[in-house]
């Protein structure tokens, strides 16, 4: 079974209803107390509901009508319809910290965010795909591969992070003082350049990472 994000209730409330659009594309639930929450069950797997409602009113019931164009809800102040063929937004929520660098997939088929000391969060951007993956470090932007196949980023510790998206695990690449502030992929992905401080911070140099030998360049 699926967790839907955003599901739970809070003490004394109910759902009042659900309902699916005709493609089973939308999920709808009708909260007592809290409007409607919309799922799109195409969509990211962990991304947060759609909030529609119109104040604090009690909604009895949600409906799609046949042609999937419109979702009514009716409350205890009459009816409301909603466009249920627009291009709503997805919202995913990180673990912890805010948001440093964001980076797509060239495919499209994943998103990630790098969260500071909240570490790196991978999402898949449909349904059936990788699970959700979290790695636990104290990191600062992103690179991706040209073939979406591998993340990189740089840590507070002086070292690279090169992160298979669908995978598990890591490979971490040292060679720095501290924070290593930018990281890049050449065009074959074979290679990744980092900048990062030496000598106690008073100078900082680039090194240029091999990833088939393990080789290093300063520049």
């Amino acid at each position: 079974p699926r967790h839907l994000t955003g599901s739970s209730l809070k003490p004394k409330e109910r759902m009042n209803g659900v309902a699916f659009d005709r493609i089973s594309h939308w999920l709808v639930a009708a909260l007592e107390g809290q409007g409607l929450r919309m799922w799109d069950l195409a969509g990211p797997p962990d991304a947060e509901p759609l909030m529609l409602g119109r104040g604090a009113v009690t909604t009895i019931a949600a409906e799609f009508e046949p042609t999937g164009r419109w979702l009514a809800a009716e409350d205890l102040n009459g009816v409301t319809f909603w466009p249920a063929t627009g291009r709503w937004p997805s919202v995913m929520r990180l673990s912890a910290g805010g948001s440093r660098d964001v980076a797509f997939d060239p495919d499209g088929k994943w998103i990630a965010a790098s969260a500071g000391r909240g570490g790196v969060e991978i999402w898949p951007s449909t349904v059936n795909s990788f699970p959700r993956r979290h790695i636990a470090a104290d990191v600062s932007q992103l690179a991706v591969s040209p073939d979406g196949q591998f993340l990189a980023t740089g840590t507070r510790s002086g070292s690279v992070l090169v992160l298979p998206v669908a995978g598990a695990g890591f490979r971490e690449l040292r060679g720095f003082e501290g924070w290593v502030d930018a990281v890049a992929f050449d065009a074959t992905g074979r290679q990744i350049a980092a900048d990062g401080p030496m000598d106690g911070g008073r100078s900082h140099i680039v090194r240029v990472f091999d990833l088939e030998t393990g080789d290093a360049k300063s520049f």
